[in-house]
């Protein structure tokens, strides 16, 4: 399926935490036999550092022999070549980009050092180039480029993620999410079946094996809404939307899903795919409604005043599409549907449209949105439905104001969560 797989090497390939101050120190020490030294003590036996062994890049290679393998790395040459060269002395890689390699305010998250080696072995289309690493910046650079993105979790210290590196690599939603070299052969070999499970619903993958995916990320209310110190809730995503900004262009092209809901955005009918989506989270997240007589309550955030009430008619199609499906309880009354659920009160103001900030979005759905019939959802179950999330802020006072009306559980689903800008405003035109 891919033409070039790019690896990064600190943490990605072998585990390096402690070398990150010589690291730093590598620039421009190419030709400096004491750095090169004092690295190689450093890093001792590479068998402790080895996450991506050898033979594991070996046989990647022998299994696809056509496929070229590169290194993107922010290292420093020095540190990177003699790092590679005691760990893969017998790997070569096809092609490499360092540190010095890259124009000044090119380096990761910018995909300039993807689309080099691209042009290096002379590939024209991103949809044919995988980038594997283990952070952020990582995702953010293969997005910039156009190309995927698998995420690889081994090197990841138990309990203890990193906002930024870690969750913030978590909310960019990659294509695929893995814990280990292991994993990346049958990654390589069926990406989209990794998919999140809307994507996967709509790339004609056969393989079901790893679904159903849907990515968790908490969202915490911002300090300004008056809210507890740290308060969040969680919201499941079911795929992705790559916003409208110019570092998201090449990948945003070939999206499928963020095309799907654009054209959807005044429907009053949606895809088949949409409906089996809420069907397989509901099953995911309520699997005792097979084993008792409870019920959830599926519901939607609502429209804004003349607005068109879209998710409202989703929601209306999904009770008519969940009568023909098995049931998801004991019996077919397990699954109840609301279009009234959640209510504006004037004075409500449109998120996009007053270009809306991500406090002032908070306050705006805070101060109007309402539970219609505060008595109706006491001790019962709910799942609430968005098109697209971005701050968070409808689906989480959704679950806030429903729980304060004592509703027992309240899922939050996202369709689709949105990836914003990647990059910083002095780097989006640069590759």
């Amino acid at each position: 399926m891919f033409d070039l797989c790019l690896f990064d090497l600190d943490n990605t390939l072998l585990r390096t935490d402690d070398l990150e101050d010589i690291r730093t120190r590598g620039v421009e020490q190419q030709s400096s036999p004491a750095y090169k030294t004092e690295l190689l003590r450093r890093i001792g036996d590479p068998v402790n550092r080895f996450i991506y062994t050898p033979a594991h890049l070996t046989a990647l290679r022998a299994r696809w022999p056509q496929m070229k393998f590169a290194l993107f790395t922010r290292s420093p040459e020095a540190y990177a070549v003699t790092l590679d060269g005691v760990a893969y002395p017998d790997f070569n890689w096809d092609t490499g980009v360092v540190y010095e390699t890259v124009p000044r305010g090119c380096h990761k998250p910018n995909g300039w050092g993807i689309r080099e080696c691209m042009r290096q072995c002379g590939i024209v289309d991103p949809r044919r180039v995988v980038m594997v690493g283990d952070e952020a910046v990582d995702v953010k650079s293969a997005y910039h480029a156009g190309c995927w993105a698998v995420l690889d979790k081994a090197s990841w210290p138990r309990g203890n993620w990193d906002g930024r590196k870690h969750w913030g690599a978590l909310e960019l939603v990659p294509d695929a999410v893995i814990g280990g070299p292991d994993e990346l052969y049958a990654v390589l070999a069926d990406i989209e079946a990794y998919a999140p499970h809307l994507e996967w619903e709509f790339n004609g993958s056969q393989d079901s094996s790893h679904q159903s995916r849907f990515s968790s990320v908490n969202h915490f209310y911002p300090r300004e809404v008056g809210e507890p110190d740290r308060a969040k809730e969680e919201i499941h995503s079911a795929g992705r939307h790559f916003s409208d900004y110019e570092s998201l262009d090449s990948r945003r092209i070939w999206h499928a899903l963020t095309h799907n809901i654009h054209m959807h955005k005044e429907a009053q009918v949606f895809p088949v795919q949409w409906c089996n989506t809420v069907y397989s989270f509901v099953r995911k997240r309520f699997p005792y409604l097979r084993l008792s007589n409870q019920s959830v309550t599926i519901a939607a955030i609502p429209q804004r005043p003349l607005r068109l009430p879209r998710m409202q008619y989703f929601v209306a199609q999904l009770q008519r599409d969940f009568g023909g499906r098995a049931s998801l309880g004991m019996t077919h009354d397990a699954v109840h549907f609301s279009t009234t659920l959640l209510s504006y009160g004037q004075g409500v103001r449109s998120q996009s449209g007053d270009h809306l900030g991500r406090v002032d979005r908070f306050m705006n759905v805070r101060d109007h949105l309402f539970v219609t019939d505060p008595a109706s959802v006491r001790g019962r179950d709910f799942v609430i439905i968005d098109d697209v999330c971005t701050s968070g802020a409808t689906l989480m006072y959704a679950k806030k104001r429903l729980i304060e009306a004592g509703a027992r559980n309240v899922q939050l689903l996202a369709l689709s969560r949105n990836i914003s800008e990647i990059l910083p405003r002095s780097q989006v035109s640069q590759y």
